[in-house]
């Protein structure tokens, strides 16, 4: 891929260290878990490692929209310090999960809400809504102002069924 494909599809969170950012990654997919070695650039002089799917990067005195602008244009270009190959075959769970919780965590959490892929049969993603989802009037409009939205950019044609 070049830096010319799609946008890559991720959000960026602070987390508890004042120097740390996070960037939840849908796809692609950052590779594996561990430290990277990051080229020239306005990343070479940051620590950033992978965990659970998410780049983490540790900067002091950072120009975080520099950062930032950086790892936009590493995922862009599927770089090959950052970036695992797309999987041929269906997606996991995990991978489903990831799509569905960037769209939807924001509303989700803040009302104590989650919404948990739990299988995937044929073109169906099986979810189960818990915590204050569960029997929310919102459920339906959620998933398909939010979720179903998400899923068909990366994944189009599987769709969104909630179990009871």
């Amino acid at each position: 891929m070049s830096s010319t494909d799609a946008s890559p599809i991720c959000h960026t969170e602070r987390t508890d260290d004042p120097i740390v950012m996070r960037w939840v990654c849908v796809s692609p997919q950052v590779g594996g878990n561990g430290g990277r070695v990051a080229p020239p650039g306005p990343l070479a002089a940051a620590a950033l490692w992978v965990e659970a799917g998410a780049l983490y990067v540790r900067a002091i005195d950072a120009d975080w929209a520099v950062v930032d602008q950086a790892v936009r244009a590493a995922l862009a270009a599927h770089a090959g310090w950052l970036c695992t190959d797309d999987a041929v075959g269906p997606p996991s769970l995990a991978t489903l999960q990831r799509v569905v919780g960037a769209a939807t965590q924001s509303l989700t959490g803040l009302h104590g809400g989650v919404i948990e892929v739990v299988g995937l049969v044929g073109n169906t993603v099986q979810v189960r809504m818990g915590g204050a989802c569960h029997g929310c009037r919102f459920t339906d409009e959620t998933l398909r102002r939010l979720a179903q939205p998400a899923l068909d950019r990366v994944y189009p044609g599987l769709v969104l069924t909630v179990l009871q």
